[in-house]
């Protein structure tokens, strides 16, 4: 189950999760997956990693754009450099809180970042000023688009750490995939043994109705029960009934 069918999480806080990840799809961030444990006791609301281009990084804000060609060589040598300095993957969390009592009573704040860049995203209305986590970058959730108020502090992860967090995004992608695939296998076979009794249970119409015409039965009751029917309507019990009256005095519901 995926975190959007999630009875528990509020629609606000579905709403800015799903807004998180389109901003992180269009910077790049693939695969991008919710409700990723990274760490013991931790899952993250949102998970990815991330090979940016010169363009994914400044949508990031990671590096300014690239000093035009009319600017001095040591202009353009700092940005090299500073690009540089930018891993070429990086792992990426977003925690999502919609109100203030969710931002304040978390302890993941106290703990050192388990990824590259850790964002927190919450809705325009809380006061987040209050409390801000050092070294998150700032996402605020302004009707269907984010502000972007403070970028993340690059932070230097392990290779480990980078395995494991890639490991978990791969995992929940993995069980969101086949768990998907089972649910289609379930609708496809619920369709099949429905068409199947539909089919089954005009056929055994069919045969009521000729039967009845045919006076094998002395009632609609007996039919019934002889052909194990049941559940049938008062609109369709009538028009049975009618069979068993001589042709000219048949009169079926409207």
């Amino acid at each position: 189950m995926s975190l959007f069918d999630d009875c528990n999480k509020t629609e606000l806080t579905k709403e800015i999760t799903a807004a998180a990840c389109q901003w992180l799809d269009e910077r790049g961030c693939k695969p991008v997956e919710t409700e990723v444990c990274i760490e013991r006791k931790w899952i993250a609301d949102i998970a990815t990693a991330v090979s940016p281009t010169e363009t994914e990084l400044q949508m990031l804000k990671l590096i300014p754009r690239k000093p035009s060609w009319k600017k001095s060589k040591e202009e353009l040598a700092a940005w090299e450099e500073q690009a540089n300095t930018v891993p070429d993957l990086m792992t990426v969390i977003v925690e999502v809180k919609a109100s203030m009592q969710d931002l304040t009573r978390d302890e993941k704040w106290i703990r050192p970042r388990p990824a590259n860049l850790c964002y927190l995203a919450v809705p325009q209305n809380i006061p987040w000023r209050k409390c801000q986590p050092e070294g998150w970058g700032i996402l605020e959730y302004r009707k269907d688009r984010f502000l972007q108020h403070r970028t993340p502090v690059l932070t230097t992860v392990t290779t480990e750490m980078q395995r494991d967090v890639i490991y978990a995004i791969a995992m929940r992608r993995d069980n969101q995939t086949r768990y998907e695939h089972l649910r289609r296998l379930q609708r496809d076979e619920r369709e099949r043994s429905n068409q199947t009794k539909s089919l089954t249970r005009m056929q055994l119409a069919l045969r009521l109705a000729i039967s009845l015409a045919r006076g094998e039965h002395p009632s609609v009751a007996a039919a019934l029960e002889h052909h194990g029917m049941r559940n049938l309507s008062k609109w369709e019990i009538g028009s049975l009934e009618n069979l068993l009256k001589p042709s000219e005095t048949r009169v079926f519901p409207a």
